[in-house]
Formats: structure tokens, C-alpha cells, sequence
């Protein structure tokens, strides 16, 4: 069986201490997969460090990478939005410059029917983190699955690979940090057929998380806001997904 074409959809902001060698990885290990056509969409929201340089140089070096500037950040969620209505392969497959999991997960995913799938999301099973971490994701993950009615094991593990023409006409509220649950609401919203695939995390070795201390305050009066605020279920059948 081919495998599919893939959008890899790549946000950037301040990441010049790791840019480089998690875009050349990806690009090498894009090239022994097999895909009957790929590219990198390098989504660079504002950085004030050389990333928008690098991003440029490496664009010109490597012939599947293609830069969007996005002048100023926007937010996570706005990043990879604006990397969803770019993308021009079937699937689309969202990357950050720390690559936060084993590459070959990405054969796991291929080797699935995909004709028989929508997205392939993932749920965490390493106990690398502290005890506190593994704590507070339960928590978040609970609360948010029971919030939202999310039929899903982790609704924020980084993997995920989905049908481009499900999510490319869809308006998302959220700019920051809830992208990812409004994701899978929608997806849900539009009947999405989702398998989950187990993945194990990396932890950052270099750069900086852009996680900070009144992170997980904005993500609650985000969450809210999106669940029970004027842009709550807006329109998400507006768009119903006809299937593949």
C-alpha cells in the first residue's frame, strides 16, 4: 500500500538554540519513510532570536521546507492554524522544533489502515515525569474529557496525524494553549473516525519551554471561555466533514 503524502506543520518562536538540528532530523527522517510526497511548513510567529534567519538559510538548503512569517505570536494554536490552511498534502502532521517523541512513530500511524481513519492521535504511556507532573496531567485530562464529553485516552499528547480536508475550513476560537482540546472537540463535533496510538516523551534538552508560571491559569479561563463563552459550539457544523 502507498503511503500517504503528509504536510508536516512545524511552529517556531525563539527556538534558535535547537532549530537546525530538529528541522535537519526531520527532513532526513521524512526522506526514508517512503511518502509518495512531503513538506515541512516552518510556521516562525515573531521570533526575536535568529530563528527567522535560521528558518530562511535551512529553507533554501532543504528542498521540502517552506517558511511562513508570521510577523508576531499569536499564540500556539494561531501557529498551527495558520499551518493547516498552508498545508497542500492529504495529511497533516503537527512537529515542534524539540521533538517531543520518537520520530518512528510516525510508522506506527502508516502502518494503520488510514483509509479507514480520519486522525490518529496518541496518549502518553512513559512514567519518566516526576510524580507532581504525572499528577497535574490526570488531573487536566480528566477534567477536561468530562468538561468537554471528549471520548478520547489523552487529549493533549503531542502525536497527531489528521485527514487535511477535516480541519482545513474550520474556524478555531482558541490562539493559545487550549488549541488542542478544541481539536479534538471538533473532531468529535464532526464525527471524526480517530484511532490512538501510544507514544513515550522526550524531555527538552535544549532551548526553553514557553510554559510558565501563570500557564495553567490562562489555560482554565481559556477552557471555560471555549466550553461556556459566546464562541462556544460556533458553527462547527457549519462545515460537516463529508468524509474521505
Amino acid at each position: 500500500m502507498e503511503h500517504p503524502s503528509i504536510s508536516v506543520v512545524f511552529p517556531v518562536s525563539n527556538e534558535e538554540a535547537i532549530l537546525e538540528q530538529g528541522l535537519r532530523t526531520l527532513a532526513v527522517f521524512l526522506e526514508g519513510c517512503g511518502l509518495s510526497a512531503f513538506e515541512v511548513l516552518v510556521i516562525e510567529s515573531g521570533s526575536t532570536d535568529g530563528s527567522a534567519r535560521i528558518a530562511d538559510r535551512l529553507a533554501e538548503q532543504l528542498p521540502c521546507v517552506r517558511v511562513i512569517h508570521e510577523g508576531r505570536r499569536n499564540g500556539f494554536g494561531a501557529a498551527i492554524q495558520l499551518g493547516y490552511r498552508a498545508a497542500r498534502m492529504d495529511w497533516i502532521w503537527l512537529m515542534t522544533p524539540d521533538l517531543p517523541f520518537a520520530l518512528e512513530t510516525l510508522h506506527a500511524a502508516l502502518a494503520l489502515p488510514l483509509d479507514q481513519y480520519d486522525a490518529v492521535l496518541s496518549y502518553r504511556v512513559n512514567g519518566s515525569r516526576n510524580r507532581l507532573r504525572r499528577l497535574q496531567s490526570v488531573v487536566f485530562n480528566q477534567s477536561v474529557k468530562l468538561l468537554f464529553g471528549l471520548r478520547v485516552r489523552c487529549v493533549n499528547a503531542a502525536f497527531k496525524l489528521i485527514r487535511r480536508r477535516l480541519v482545513e475550513d474550520v474556524e478555531f476560537y482558541s490562539r493559545g494553549w487550549t488549541f488542542e482540546t478544541e481539536l479534538v472537540w471538533t473532531l468529535q463535533d464532526r464525527g471524526a473516525r480517530v484511532v490512538e496510538v501510544p507514544i513515550s516523551l522526550i524531555e527538552r534538552t535544549g532551548g526553553s519551554s514557553k510554559i510558565g508560571v501563570t500557564t495553567p491559569f490562562q489555560v482554565a479561563r481559556d477552557l471555560v471561555l471555549l466550553r461556556f463563552g459566546p464562541c462556544s459550539r460556533r458553527g462547527h457544523s457549519r462545515h460537516p466533514y463529508q468524509g474521505a
